[in-house]
């Protein structure tokens, strides 16, 4: 990866430098687009590199030096640019979280690739396959919110979108010589639409931690106790919660409920490095807990039986529609789609129109098989 060959990468660090870039890319018709997060080091992720790529240049521009955003914002927005992403989701989430960017049209080559059976579709695996060149994902991980970047890692980023390009290109013929150009469009359209990513915490979330439906009640208050603890201390370190504890060593607590630091040791609750750091703290959250008002469990949102009965016809219905395309079964109708629906019961084409998760690719295409499996005996 070392010999090949790439443009001068040009690295955009304030916003004069954006400004002039947007300037130059007005009038061009396809940009790959990348990001790279912090979100493995932060309490709170944020987007630290964004990489853009045309067909001759690449770059990269850094959000953690530019003050102004928003002129990225104007091209993001135009619809004569089709943007380029590999696994578009995440980012455009990320891009509307931090930025307030808007999509108005987008290509996603992960997406493309799983459209027309692909059954490896990671970026790796396909720049390997067209291009005969093997990425190094260990910077994947990294931490981007860190200055400087390395050598190493500007390297990395640029080959996220040096390929896209002309990777479109090759998923374009290839959706257009199997007539899904149609559907994919659909898709995309959707995708561009994804909300922004939300940074929340949910004080009832630890109800729904692995194996904390096996506690007891006394020990689920420690676990709550634990739970908020854990907040606290992410959000006062600005790390993210699995770095203060695991859910699992959550429960692994609150199950074993012990009193003193050497029962955190002789137990093997805690590495000896955890128990210097948060020992004390760790046993007075499980001290309240001992303590606290039993908590209640949340009440469910439920489906109703004829409503399960539906989806369960649906999803047999979307796996060998699946199965007969060589596609994985989203890629049908998402699994949150088929729950709308079973919970409608559209018996009509303008019914089932009327539920509004479905575009009109998948109703002409599905849906009168769709009404078929709801409504046939």
């Amino acid at each position: 990866m070392s010999k090949l060959a790439l443009p001068k990468l040009t690295q955009i660090q304030n916003t004069d430098a954006l400004r002039h870039l947007v300037s130059q890319l007005q009038n061009t018709k396809l940009i790959a687009i990348d990001v790279e997060s912090n979100g493995l080091f932060a309490y709170y992720e944020r987007v630290c590199l964004i990489q853009l790529s045309t067909s001759k240049n690449d770059y990269l521009l850094d959000p953690l030096k530019i003050k102004d955003m928003s002129p990225l914002g104007e091209l993001t927005a135009n619809p004569n640019i089709e943007f380029v992403f590999h696994a578009a989701e995440f980012d455009i989430a990320s891009l509307k979280r931090d930025f307030g960017f808007e999509f108005a049209l987008i290509f996603d080559t992960m997406m493309a690739a799983r459209i027309l059976g692909y059954q490896k579709f990671g970026l790796a695996p396909m720049i390997d396959q067209y291009f005969g060149v093997k990425l190094d994902k260990k910077y994947q991980k990294a931490n981007w919110g860190k200055r400087p970047l390395s050598a190493e890692q500007k390297h990395y980023a640029q080959l996220d979108t040096h390929f896209l390009p002309l990777l479109h290109d090759i998923l374009y013929e290839e959706l257009k010589q199997k007539n899904a150009l149609a559907e994919a469009c659909e898709i995309f359209d959707q995708l561009r639409k994804t909300r922004p990513t939300v940074h929340e915490f949910e004080p009832e979330g630890y109800w729904y931690l692995a194996d904390a439906n096996k506690l007891r009640p006394r020990q689920m208050a420690c676990l709550r106790e634990l739970y908020h603890w854990r907040e606290n201390i992410a959000r006062k370190r600005d790390i993210p919660r699995f770095k203060v504890l695991s859910d699992g060593a959550l429960v692994k607590l609150a199950k074993n409920r012990p009193t003193s630091l050497n029962e955190l040791k002789q137990k093997r609750l805690l590495s000896k490095k955890l128990v210097e750091r948060y020992g004390k703290s760790v046993l007075a959250a499980l001290d309240v807990g001992a303590k606290a008002e039993i908590p209640t469990r949340p009440k469910n949102h439920s489906y109703s039986r004829p409503t399960r009965h539906k989806y369960e016809k649906l999803k047999k219905w979307r796996k060998n529609r699946a199965d007969e395309r060589g596609v994985e079964s989203d890629i049908i109708v998402p699994g949150q789609v088929l729950w709308a629906i079973a919970q409608k019961a559209p018996k009509t084409l303008d019914e089932l129109e009327a539920v509004g998760e479905l575009g009109p690719w998948r109703i002409a295409e599905y849906g009168q098989e769709i009404l078929t499996v709801l409504n046939g005996e």
